[in-house]
């Protein structure tokens, strides 16, 4: 599944983690999760759906027990996060996006990793927002993250460091490279939340063509400048396939049949995404095959040598085409004979077809 922000108002912990909740939609089975990670057991968490501009959205509340341990450097962070009883993918993404928030204070102080003290930022708010995050992407099976630009808002902050305008340093580092705008009076976009587009996110701009499946909304805490939310989407694209692919052609006029027949199958194990001979006529009316190669960038050089290698040609062309494919997926469905598996092309429009592997077929008739 893939995932598109819009963060129009921003990105933070809390409206990210409210945006994904409202997606997923029940609350109390991802406090459940939550709680079994065993990181709930020092804060308040509480989940309340409420409107903006009439908009439904949801807003993550957390506030810290008297029983929680200070958490406030990297190596405490890292250590809360390791320790947890999440799963490993979702421990990976929580301590990705950590150290990228240390390695950026870091630079920006000029300190060591481990020296790393949060001011502004850390504590337990930290480590359940980069928690549910991480715990969210993988209940909603989130294969792939896409953003608009992002809102960094406007105006002066005040931090332990000093008075700085909007965005703060740690913010601008991690956001380098990413398209952004500037607009609004406050700080929108918060470390958590540019730390996440840095791990996580490629851009994607006006234009950007889309099937949305689900909306969610992630409300932020300040009020009274426009609409202080994040929009999220489930999507599918018309064009899954769609990018760059290169096409190699070679004409071959003096071998034979039985010398060209173990081509195909060799040049596809060495990484081909497809491969196929035609006929042609050349100049002075010589018949000869045509092979035709499509392939990706890193396998370009392997399968251009097998040609030179493996038939009497004298040289190849090749050059940067740009495909598009319908949504594909491929489902096992178990039938009285055995189990068949089945592609479903999902194309333009939202119109599917459904067709059964041929190898599948021929193995239960056998």
């Amino acid at each position: 599944m893939k995932l598109l922000l819009h963060p129009f108002s921003g990105i933070s912990g809390d409206m990210l983690m409210g945006a994904l909740l409202h997606l997923f939609e029940d609350a109390n089975k991802f406090i459940r999760e939550l709680e079994k990670t065993g990181i709930l057991k020092h804060v308040h968490f509480d989940v309340e759906h409420c409107e903006v501009h009439a908009v439904e959205a949801v807003n993550i509340r957390i506030s810290l027990k008297n029983t929680a341990p200070e958490v406030k450097t990297f190596a405490e962070l890292r250590r809360v996060l390791e320790a947890s009883n999440a799963t490993r993918s979702v421990k990976k993404k929580a301590l990705e996006m950590a150290e990228a928030l240390a390695r950026t204070e870091a630079e920006v102080h000029g300190t060591d990793l481990e020296n790393v003290t949060f001011h502004e930022l850390g504590g337990w708010d930290t480590v359940v927002d980069l928690m549910g995050i991480s715990l969210l992407l993988e209940l909603l099976k989130v294969e792939e993250v896409l953003s608009f630009p992002v809102n960094l808002g406007g105006g002066v902050i005040h931090t332990a460091h000093g008075t700085y305008h909007v965005p703060p340093p740690a913010v601008e580092k991690l956001l380098n490279d990413f398209p952004v705008f500037m607009d609004g009076s406050f700080e929108k976009t918060t470390p958590t939340g540019a730390a996440f587009i840095r791990c996580f996110a490629k851009p994607v701009h006006d234009g950007f063509v889309f099937i949305p499946r689900k909306v969610g909304y992630g409300m932020g805490k300040r009020r009274g400048e426009g609409m202080n939310a994040l929009r999220a989407w489930l999507i599918s694209t018309p064009c899954e396939g769609r990018g760059e692919i290169y096409r190699i052609e070679t004409d071959i006029d003096d071998m034979t049949g039985e010398d060209l027949q173990p081509l195909i199958p060799a040049l596809l194990e060495k990484g081909a995404l497809d491969a196929t001979m035609h006929s042609i006529l050349m100049k002075k009316g010589r018949p000869a095959i045509r092979i035709t190669v499509i392939a990706k960038k890193e396998k370009l050089d392997t399968l251009i040598n097998h040609l030179l290698c493996h038939t009497t040609t004298a040289g190849v062309r090749y050059w940067l085409v740009t495909r598009a494919q319908a949504e594909r997926e491929i489902r096992k469905i178990t039938t009285p004979y055995g189990p068949v598996r089945f592609k479903i092309y999902t194309r333009p429009g939202g119109c599917t077809t459904v067709k059964p592997e041929m190898e599948d077929i021929e193995k239960i008739a056998s």
